[in-house]
């Protein structure tokens, strides 16, 4: 009897390490392919200069439209996930187990005033990628000579810039919701 406890508490001890391994080398291949502090800034200097330094109120107003889906962290890491480590032939389960270590890994590494250049730099605009592109199209002017209310609408875009693609528009009654929580959460003019 005592034997039989020795070997299944053996059996347990061999499962429980292989798991502390597993999740180990899960974690240190995530943190092996995340890019240095090089390539991201590498980014950032490639970066429409208004992407890499956008207006405050437009960078509140994406976190705003974003306090209720996807964090910009979030965007940012799944951008950086397809550039860096590219893998079609990758499940579902493991790109979900990727996407979470690698959002963790933009909060940790990549320095906050940083994080809105990325997320300018990075967001697909419908055609390729960058806010300011897509200001020139949409506004006919860049990104830091947009209204609030053009800002806003922007905002709204990136968050599922698919439904413009098909043609619909941002309707009013959203971009005015998204000013009014943007001002009564104490940040907006």
């Amino acid at each position: 009897m005592i034997r039989l406890w020795s070997y299944g508490r053996a059996v347990v001890l061999f499962i429980i390490l292989s798991m502390i391994l597993g999740v180990v080398g899960v974690v240190g291949a995530a943190y092996y392919a995340f890019p240095s502090d090089a390539d991201i800034e590498g980014i950032l200097v490639k970066a429409d200069p208004e992407d890499k330094a956008p207006p405050q109120d437009f960078v509140r107003l994406v976190e705003t439209a974003h306090s209720k889906g996807v964090s910009t962290t979030a965007l940012v890491a799944r951008e950086l996930l397809n550039i860096y480590a590219p893998d079609d032939k990758r499940g579902a389960l493991k790109w979900q187990v990727d996407y979470f270590l690698w959002d963790l890994l933009v909060k940790l590494r990549v320095p906050h005033e940083d994080l809105s250049g990325l997320y300018c730099s990075l967001a697909f605009n419908g055609e390729g990628k960058g806010v300011n592109a897509l200001s020139g199209r949409v506004f006919s002017k860049p990104l830091s000579e947009l209204s609030q209310e053009e800002m806003a609408t922007l905002a709204l875009m990136l968050r599922s810039p698919h439904q413009f693609l098909q043609g619909e528009s941002v309707s009013k009654d959203k971009r005015d919701r998204l000013i009014s929580e943007f001002r009564r959460s104490g940040v907006g003019s």
